[in-house]
């Protein structure tokens, strides 16, 4: 983000006044996407669980961040916020039903969840955030969080867990949460985006996204077609491929001399993938890789501690030369990243109006034949945080992923989790347009080039298709 715009205030609204949504949250509500599009995180207790101190501490959190307790009206000026001074109906329990086997309890409570979290949001009526509690057993539980992604994004996510766990730990032996201030609200970030990108930051932006795609538009094709796709309706499927103990040392060693982080890397082994996996192009085509990709959009020193839907798509473009060496190609993504994130202040929506406008809210709907399918990208480094545990001796808290099948947006998700030893590589797919064989192999060829960047960096990607 500009230094200009990071030291350019971010002020408290009033709240009796018309809200406004962000532009990110306006292309959906323009697109009339009321579908549910949702973000969840789970959490594993064990031990001597105080359900209605639970209950008091959501109620508490929902207080602390406001976007929460919104919901969405519209209109033809493109949306507006309607914000609660409370919120009724988003908490209910469950119990594994009694004569499951204790092996089967775990895996019934997680086929619950999916269910909750698979459960439609429609934006212009609350809540917009639910809990789902299920008792596995007397001292165990699994809590759920889901939320429209309307009102959220992974780092507001994160954020929630870890003030639900110190407004508990405080609680629970009388003392007052030790959490971070939140100078502004999303509501106040929404209102400040629309004050600051105008004039001249606006026409800079505009004009980096404008030449920066011009060759490839805001919403790049991936180029990958199944020569065999399984056809009937459009379904989610999920494979995985992964890389461990040494080979994850060593990659972590390689970003570490770099100076970088991990998603420039991996980026650069699943785009050498996807141009071994493309048939049928020219030269100047195969070679030219986008990406939708996702930035935090936080530059702001005022939205670190905020919850709500600041992320923005960004896309990593790259053009490679014909036949570059692995190492080439990571060091143009790194640039490509770096150079991205720059104007990831700028939101894609905005993007989408300067060079498609006809594509406007096209990720939003189920079926738009004007875009080809496309790839979407994200990596998570996952770390040990303390700032996300419990402080109480009687209850532990672990944060767990649940993997679900979701049909993803332009075909293919891709997702890069790291963590500790292990990097994984879960690649969803619609199971309409490509077959599980084929995918599974797109995940183990981006594997395959992360081994190469390891070892043998200088090796050209054209000998090897």
């Amino acid at each position: 983000m500009s230094p200009q715009l990071n030291r350019s205030p971010i002020v408290v609204i009033d709240r009796n006044c018309r809200l406004p949504v962000s532009f990110t949250q306006e292309e959906r509500l323009r697109a009339g996407a009321r579908r549910s599009m949702t973000l969840a995180a789970v959490i594993r207790f064990d031990g001597d669980m105080d359900t209605q101190l639970l209950r008091a501490c959501l109620d508490e959190l929902i207080e602390r961040h406001e976007n929460l307790r919104v919901s969405f009206g519209l209109d033809s000026d493109g949306g507006y916020v309607n914000l609660a001074s409370s919120l009724a109906g988003y908490y209910r329990e469950s119990v594994i039903p009694r004569g499951t086997p204790d092996w089967d309890r775990f895996s019934a409570a997680c086929d619950m969840i999916t269910a909750h979290q698979r459960e439609e949001f429609d934006i212009t009526r609350p809540p917009l955030f639910r809990v789902l509690l299920v008792r596995l057993s007397v001292t165990s539980y699994l809590l759920n969080m889901a939320m429209d992604h309307i009102i959220a994004d992974g780092r507001s996510v994160d954020i929630l867990v870890r003030d639900l766990l110190a407004i508990y730990s405080a609680r629970s032996v009388g003392r007052e949460p030790a959490l971070p201030k939140i100078p502004a609200q999303y509501l106040d970030f929404a209102a400040w985006e629309r004050s600051v990108l105008r004039g001249e930051f606006y026409g800079r932006h505009a004009s980096y996204w404008k030449d920066r795609l011009a060759r490839v538009g805001p919403i790049p094709p991936s180029g990958l077609t199944d020569p065999e796709p399984p056809g009937g309706p459009a379904a989610g499927g999920i494979v995985r491929a992964s890389i461990s103990g040494r080979e994850k040392r060593q990659l972590d060693q390689l970003l570490k001399a770099r100076g970088i982080g991990m998603v420039p890397l991996v980026s650069a082994a699943l785009k050498a993938a996807v141009i071994t996996k493309r048939v049928g192009m020219t030269d100047g085509e195969r070679w030219n890789v986008g990406f939708m990709a996702s930035a935090a959009n936080r530059g702001h020193p005022a939205t670190r501690e905020a919850f709500g839907y600041f992320a923005t798509p960004i896309v990593l473009y790259s053009e490679f030369d014909v036949n570059p060496t692995l190492e080439e190609m990571f060091e143009r993504e790194a640039a490509a990243h770096l150079q991205a994130l720059r104007y990831q202040a700028f939101p894609h929506a905005l993007v989408i109006k300067e060079l498609a406008p006809q594509l406007y809210g096209a990720r939003h709907r189920d079926e738009v034949p004007d875009v080809a399918p496309y790839v979407q990208f994200a990596v998570e480094e996952l770390k040990e945080h303390g700032d996300q545990q419990l402080a109480t001796r009687e209850l532990r808290a672990e944060r767990i992923r649940i993997r679900r099948n979701v049909i993803p947006g332009g075909g293919l998700r891709f997702i890069g989790t790291a963590s500790g030893e292990r990097l994984s590589i879960d690649l969803l797919y619609r199971t309409d347009l490509y077959r599980e064989q084929w995918a599974q192999h797109l995940a183990d060829t981006t594997g395959h080039y992360l081994r190469l960047m390891i070892s043998e960096s200088a090796s050209r990607l054209e000998p090897m298709r």
